[in-house]
């Protein structure tokens, strides 16, 4: 139903160490009958029903009874038709709810006021993704108000088992809680399945709602309701809800329904004993046997042997000398020598057992040996420092003393004291036994001294958009003065979005680890033991995402690292207002909380805390207006600039001085440079300023801007008499007119191979019930970018022309794919207006250049574009926004496809034949944060690629088409295989939002290209804040109100080489720093003759090469150094030499990273060369560094 298909889930590799054990069910296994064995090994007094659908007639009929075989005497009835009976199970046919399909009724009323319940049943799905309901628990409405209901496939292919978490009789569907909920916030995603036999089991009990699949753990989400919160009388079937969704079809056997609450072991041995496979059960077992870990050998104590593993095997164990080492783990050590025993385990479930033998050295029980192996055992805890580090004078009855390298830095008594620069010293320690003694070395590195702090904070507002890690800086590390201020980062928004749990953190806290990096624990923002935990190296990236469960509730949390006990301190404010300490070595598994008595966190680990001050010092500093649940950190000097410089604006810094430029004269009657004879060349004559200046930016990349030289200066140069002239200019870098072009979305601009720039996007509808409108191909072409604005526009294609695509036609997109161009779009079927398809058009025109790009006889129609045969995702849903990709040497498209989510998918061509897909699709990238999701809609869509530094970069967008749209970015690093999903990496937060283009809404579904200086320039749209309208037009800022405009800003760099989209033209250029000079010095030559002073290059160390000529357009490899600069372009106003001139962002000898990399959608640089060619520019691959369309790596 569209309520909820709208809304649609998250999709993300979940950290939680089960999941590795909940693959995609794809096999089809059969399952073992099991009559009579109780899920979870339930006690017989606590279940409630047990349904093997065994009773069950080859051809059951309505009303057939199926036996409850738990003797609670809870028979339930087959109702509808079609259901047939086999194998010991039952297949339901499915259907609409109007159908009159079969499904089961169970009786009324059977859960009611359960405070815990257990339903374990397998399932084989047949039903395609959707909303649909396996099995049901809840009240009767056909919007019931309050629910649990079991999904096997839901809109986005995964499990769903959800609770709802409050009444409601609008929109229920937007309160579930638990795997996979409608709202993704509200939970975590639950593992695709398929078409296979599988297990699931949930748990609801007070505080949790926990599923498992094929007897691994999926997903536990914290909750406040149990099933009896539900109501009385509820209802309960297979095969269908109360909603009025289409009933499920698949097959059911062995449904338990229980009141208690099975361990994970119970679960997995369940699945065991009930999948009828031998593969899978064996599989299972070695697993388990694999993952046996006896500790350390040689040992000196008795051994802990497992008798169970995690996947419900049972473990028994043999030895191969019992003197030594018992088969319970009791452990003699012999009186000489080292002995080897054979510990053998036996791993055992279902009748199939596997055997690991592992080998186990025993240590000799003799002093010396003893010394060996206590000081082999010791570790340090720590490599880093950052205070004081515990020294141990004692370690299992063997003395210790120490000595240091650098007593300055680190004392023998562990007394550390941190200089300007990190200091690296060696640690020695003696180890002493009844006369013996050993040494041991241990090399640390003290941290240089702290000089300011990094703060974490949420915002005020109750959302997954406001509670998320923000983060701050202070230039003190002892922030305890109230005048102090922490200065917000990444403009004030937030850099870290949760995906699991609530979704939403509570209290942060900043830490450091004994290896040197960082890591932050969060609360969640609704009370629960599940805590959020994350890696970081430098407080800017964060990985590892988990939830782990503290043994108490905590209000929040602050966390040090003690090496004296080689485990993390925690320090928990419980909910109940005590305060608790926990240790964990992991952060994982946590010892039992003790109360501590008025314990201030800074205090808790004392002098042997390795983290150095508390995350919680210095919080009278003010952090910014609106912050909650503050924390900070103290760093060091390059900690705090990796997060000022990664995350703060990126400015203009200067602008590189020129060279001085040459004018030589010849003697009379001699030609000079120019070509002129002396004397008679004019004043000024030959003279050629750069014609370009490059700007640079705190991030350490450059760009290129054109230059104004004074006109009185230049006047005052005589180019026939030696001397030394000073001439002024000024830096004019590009901004277009806003907007670019009125009143066209999802723009795309492409350099085309004669040079001229071309404009293509979305023509839109007025109102809903305009007849024209998204019903046509347009395209228009310019000699600049700017120039695109008023040039005229002619429709290439339409709708009418071919009657199996149909409007709404959208995203259009020119590209280069090999060697002929194409127009990807989008267009109908013949479904209807929202049965969407990429479509393609191809020039089949002589040549691309001139009118004849605009001649619509010259476009043809390739149709639709075709999946490999057997890929069942790719193009089977709402599919749009397609893009071309080319590296290594192969092509690919990317496009968003809507099975629940709008996720966006990669395929392989062959560029010969562009419209089939040579591949089967993947999955690229599916919305996984909150700034991705809007109104119960998650969205990816309008790919566009661009290549700097090493990295192809794919920018999207994100979230609905209003004030929450906004553009996100995946990478890939050059070489790596874009067909793997582990090759991209999605940024973690927006790079360009309402809030970076002041007047403007949304802005989004952008294309890249290059400017005429080989600047990047990203293309986008946006609605204007209190724009005007026509009469008659719709003004909701929805689909038909046309009101979307066409954007342009140069693409700048952060310190990663990865784009900045919103610069503000003082951070472009600073006032005061647009004015610049260059020297002009006239000589005379030595002799007659012609001479030829080259061209001009403002960069006198590094000129690099200069090819006046036409381009080849082969093969390309980098060249190093800068361009020469040429004329003046026309810049923003349109005139002048169209194209790329080839001086962009020539520099003097800095060693600065040029702002190049060139922009892409896909086409290949040899576009823009021969393009550059077709103009007669003479242009270097250095030239084109920062130009676009197709990526060449800086």
């Amino acid at each position: 139903m569209l309520r909820r298909s709208a809304a649609v889930l998250t999709v993300l590799a979940l950290s939680l160490p089960a999941l590795a054990l909940a693959p995609s069910v794809a096999s089809a296994t059969t399952t073992r009958s099991v009559a009579g064995q109780l899920a979870g090994a339930a006690d017989a007094d606590d279940v409630l029903a047990h349904y093997d659908f065994e009773s069950l007639a080859a051809a059951p009929v309505a009303g057939d009874v199926v036996a409850d075989v738990s003797g609670s005497g809870n028979d339930a009835v087959l109702r509808g038709a079609g259901a047939t009976s086999a194998d010991g199970g039952l297949a339901l046919p499915g259907g609409a709810s109007s159908s009159g399909a079969a499904y089961v009724e169970l009786p009324a009323g059977l859960v009611d006021g359960q405070s815990t319940l257990t339903v374990s049943v397998w399932l084989r799905n047949e039903t395609a993704a959707g909303n649909h309901a396996a099995m049901f628990f809840g009240t009767r409405e056909s919007t019931p108000h309050q629910y649990w209901l079991l999904n096997a496939k839901n809109p986005a292919g995964r499990l769903k088992s959800v609770i709802t978490g409050t009444l409601s009789t609008t929109a229920p569907w937007g309160t579930e809680v638990g795997l996979s909920p409608t709202n993704a916030g509200q939970g975590v995603p639950g593992p695709t399945t398929g078409d296979g036999w599988m297990l699931v089991t949930t748990v609801i009990q007070p505080g949790s709602i926990t599923t498992y699949l094929d007897g691994a753990a999926a997903g536990s989400v914290p909750v406040t309701r149990t099933v009896a919160d539900l109501g009385t009388d509820l209802v309960g079937y297979v095969g269908r809800s109360s909603y009025a969704d289409p009933y499920w079809r698949g097959q059911v056997r062995d449904l338990t329904v229980s009141t208690s609450a099975p361990t994970a072991d119970q679960v997995a041995r369940d699945y065991l004993e009930g999948v009828d496979d031998e593969a899978t059960v064996r599989a299972a077992l070695e697993a388990d046997a694999a993952e046996i870990d006896l500790g350390p050998s040689p040992v000196t104590a008795d051994l802990r042997l497992p008798t169970t593993g995690s996947r419900g095997s049972t473990v028994t164990w043999q030895s191969s000398d019992p003197q030594h080492l018992t088969a319970e783990g009791v452990v003699d050590r012999p009186a000489d020598d080292d002995v080897e025993v054979v510990l053998t385990a036996t791993v055992t479930a279902a009748g199939i057992s596997v055997e690991r033998s592992i080998t186990v050295t025993v240590a000799a029980d003799s002093p010396s040996r003893s010394l060996e192996l206590v000081a082999d055992r010791f570790d340090l805890g720590t490599t880093h420092l950052s205070g004081d580090v515990v020294l141990r004078t004692e370690v299992d009855g063997t003395d210790v003393t120490w000595s240091s390298s650098d007593a300055a830095a680190v004392a023998p008594d562990g007394t550390v004291t941190r200089g300007a620069t990190e200091q690296q010293v060696t640690l020695t320690a003696t180890f002493a036994l009844d006369g013996l003694t050993t040494d041991r070395l241990y090399e640390v590195i003290v941290l240089a001294a702290d000089v300011g702090r990094v703060g974490a904070y949420t915002v005020t507002g109750g959302t997954t958009r406001t509670d998320v890690l923000h983060l701050a800086t202070l230039g003190s590390p002892d922030a305890d003065s109230a005048d102090a201020a922490y200065s917000p980062v990444l403009s004030g928004r937030g850099i870290l979005y949760p995906t699991l749990g609530s979704a939403r953190i509570g209290a942060p806290s900043l830490f450091r680890t004994p290896a040197g990096g960082f890591g932050l624990l969060a609360t969640q923002a609704t009370a629960s033991a599940q805590v959020l935990v994350y890696n970081s190296a430098d407080l800017v990236t964060y990985t590892g995402e988990r939830l782990v469960t503290l043994p108490v509730v905590p209000a929040s949390v602050d966390v040090v690292h003690d090496n004296g006990i080689g485990a993390y301190r925690l320090t928990v404010v419980g909910t109940d207002g005590v305060t608790y300490e926990t240790h964990s070595r992991d952060l994982t598994t946590f010892t039992s909380p003790v109360v501590v008595a008025d314990a201030a966190p800074s205090a808790v680990a004392g002098p042997s805390a390795v983290a150095g001050p508390s995350a919680v010092a210095g919080q009278d500093a003010a952090f910014p207006a609106a912050a909650a649940q503050t924390t900070s950190i103290a760093v060091t000097a390059s900690e705090l600039d990796r997060v000022t410089s990664k995350l703060g604006r990126v400015v203009a810094t200067g602008v590189e001085p020129f060279a001085d430029v040459q004018v030589q004269i010849a003697p009379d009657g001699a030609e000079d440079a120019s070509g002129l004879t002396a004397p008679d060349a004019a004043a000024g004559a030959g003279l050629e300023l750069p014609a370009t200046a490059s700007i640079t930016y705190s991030s350490g990349y450059d760009a290129a801007a054109p230059v104004l030289w004074d006109a009185d200066d230049l006047a005052a140069v005589d180019t026939t008499t030696p001397g030394t002239y000073t001439v002024r200019g000024t830096v004019t870098p590009t901004v277009y007119a806003d907007p670019l072009v009125e009143r066209r979305a999802d723009p795309d601009v492409t350099l085309g191979d004669d040079g001229w720039y071309y404009f293509t996007a979305s023509y839109p509808m007025t109102r809903p019930d305009d007849p024209t409108g998204y019903d046509r191909v347009v395209l228009r072409r310019a000699q600049t970018i700017a120039g695109l604005a008023d040039a005229p526009e002619v429709t290439i294609w339409h709708e009418a022309q071919d009657p199996t695509l149909n409007r709404y036609v959208w995203a259009p997109e020119l590209e280069k794919i090999g060697d002929r161009w194409y127009v990807l779009f989008t267009a109908a079927r013949g479904g209807g207006v929202w049965d969407i398809r990429p479509v393609m058009l191809e020039f089949t025109g002589d040549s691309f250049a001139g009118e004849a790009t605009l001649d619509p006889a010259s476009w043809t129609s390739l149709g639709q574009v075709q999946a490999v045969p057997g890929d069942t995702e790719a193009f089977t849903h709402f599919s749009l926004d397609m893009t071309h990709l080319e590296t290594g040497g192969k092509h690919y498209l990317v496009w968003a496809e809507k099975p629940g989510a709008s996720d966006l998918r990669i395929a392989q061509i062959d560029p010969a034949d562009p419209s089939r897909l040579v591949t089967r699709s993947v999955l690229l990238s599916t919305p996984t944060y909150a700034w991705e999701s809007n109104d119960g809609q998650s969205i990816n869509e309008g790919p566009a690629v661009i290549e700097h530094d090493g990295r192809i970069i794919l920018a999207y967008s994100a979230a609905t088409v209003d004030d929450r749209y906004s553009v996100g970015m995946l990478t890939m690093p050059v070489g790596a295989d874009p067909l793997d999903p582990a090759s991209w990496t999605k940024n973690p937060y927006p790079l360009l939002t309402t809030d970076d283009v002041p007047g403007q809404v949304g802005p989004g579904h952008n294309s890249f290209t290059v400017d005429e200086l080989g600047n990047p320039v990203i293309v986008f749209h946006s609605r204007t804040v209190g724009d005007s309208s026509n009469p008659g037009e719709s003004t909701d800022a929805g689909l038909f109100d046309p009101r979307r405009h066409t954007r342009a800003a140069t693409v700048h760099w952060d310190v990663d080489g990865l784009p900045v989209l919103a610069m503000t033209p003082e951070e472009q250029l600073p006032a005061g720093l647009e004015r610049v000079e260059v020297r002009v010095v006239v000589s005379e030559t030595d002799g007659p003759g012609p001479v030829d002073p080259g061209p001009v290059d403002p960069d006198p160390v590094d000129p690099g090469p200069v090819d006046s000529g036409p381009v080849d357009p082969g093969p390309v490899v980098p060249v190093p150094g800068d361009p020469t600069p040429t004329q003046a372009p026309g810049g923003a106003g349109g005139s002048g030499t169209p194209g790329p001139q080839p001086g962009a962002g020539a520099s003097s000898g800095s060693d600065r990273r040029s702002a190049g990399g060139l922009a892409s959608t896909g086409t290949s640089l040899v576009v823009l060369l021969a393009g550059m060619a077709a103009l007669g520019l003479g242009a270097t691959v250095t030239g084109l560094r920062r130009a676009g369309r197709r990526p060449s790596s800086d």
